[in-house]
């Protein structure tokens, strides 16, 4: 009978646990799905990325309380763990989205007779332009490059008289940059509310829209070709390209999506591509790499510096983050960064 009654003893004790559990853990799901919008692939992560770094730690809190002072035993390994997603939640949101890293990369090419800096800039995507953004672009003039390429995605979940506020700010920040260096600019997908030239707008600021400008640094010269997202994802060459390659300059291909290398089997002569849009993927898992790139190339290709035949290629990590849906801010092992690529004479 002691036996009997033990072991009913021991299956109370495990119902309880699980009712406490399932009566924990569904509260915390129903709070997330009514906090939060519906109905978008970002409002998903949103409740994802709340349960994981929110409510499975209290769980885990409440579950290690009610053990250890409750039922006398002691499990350390539940309130560690709690921490540390916890703590790493912390990181994600609050330290490693600004923590804007300076990517160097050094090339060689037969049509450069002297070294050329060209910095790739993308995805600012700010909802309010202020400390962070001004810190980018500080960065910027004191790396001092010849060329700046702006890769789209500036603004982001921005109407009315905030966004004509922001427009002016970030305008302002890209103006302050000075006079002697090149800039040129393509639209991305969160760029539909206003036009490049809202924000690129004086003296060598080009906004591109599937068009090119050539411009001589030196004693080379530079075609800069930017495509619209329309384009980039043409099945055929666009016209620009078709009427715009030189077969002396340096060519440089600008877009906001990395899918523009499709069109690189219809012109071999374009030196370098400048890309955004994938963030890196923003969460990137170790030794796997990001989880989701948003974008139909090859993994590979979805982020940083790769050569494809005799093209360079370049996906920058971005300098903000995705708000849709006012999702918060998360990197995690894959921080922001401006990528200066330096172009030395082969």
């Amino acid at each position: 009978m002691l036996k009997n009654g033990g072991q009913l003893t021991i299956m109370n004790t495990k119902i309880k646990f699980f009712l406490i559990d399932f009566f924990l853990l569904v509260s915390g799901i129903i709070i997330i799905f009514f906090i939060t919008p519906s109905g978008y692939f970002f409002s998903t992560i949103k409740k994802i990325y709340i349960f994981c770094v929110v409510v499975f730690p209290f769980y885990l809190c409440v579950k290690f309380v009610l053990l250890h002072f409750v039922y006398k035993k002691k499990n350390y390994f539940r309130l560690v763990f709690a921490i540390c997603i916890f703590f790493t939640g912390i990181y994600a949101t609050f330290i490693e989205p600004y923590m804007l890293f300076i990517k160097k990369i050094e090339i060689k090419s037969p049509k450069i007779k002297t070294p050329i800096k060209i910095l790739h800039i993308t995805d600012i995507q700010s909802t309010n332009v202020g400390w962070y953004e001004k810190k980018v672009f500080k960065k910027i003039s004191e790396l001092n490059p010849d060329i700046v390429c702006h890769t789209g995605d500036y603004l982001q979940n921005l109407r009315g008289a905030n966004l004509k506020f922001n427009l002016k700010k970030l305008s302002d920040l890209v103006s302050g940059l000075p006079d002697t260096t090149y800039q040129f600019a393509v639209g991305g997908s969160t760029d539909y509310r206003y036009k490049l030239n809202e924000i690129f707008t004086g003296k060598n600021i080009f906004p591109l829209i599937d068009n090119s400008v050539e411009i001589k640094i030196n004693n080379d010269i530079f075609r800069v070709i930017g495509l619209t997202e329309k384009s980039i994802f043409n099945l055929a060459s666009p016209a620009v390209l078709n009427e715009n390659i030189s077969d002396t300059a340096y060519n440089i291909l600008l877009g906001h999506q990395p899918d523009l290398i499709y069109h690189l089997r219809w012109k071999k002569n374009i030196d370098l591509c400048l890309a955004g849009h994938t963030h890196g993927g923003q969460v990137n898992i170790p030794l796997y790499g990001p989880i989701i790139t948003m974008s139909g190339v090859e993994k590979k290709y979805a982020r940083g510096f790769n050569k494809i035949e005799n093209t360079y290629l370049n996906v920058s990590n971005g300098v903000g983050v995705e708000h849709l849906q006012n999702v918060m801010p998360i990197r995690l092992f894959c921080p922001p960064d401006i990528t200066l690529i330096t172009i030395k004479p082969e």
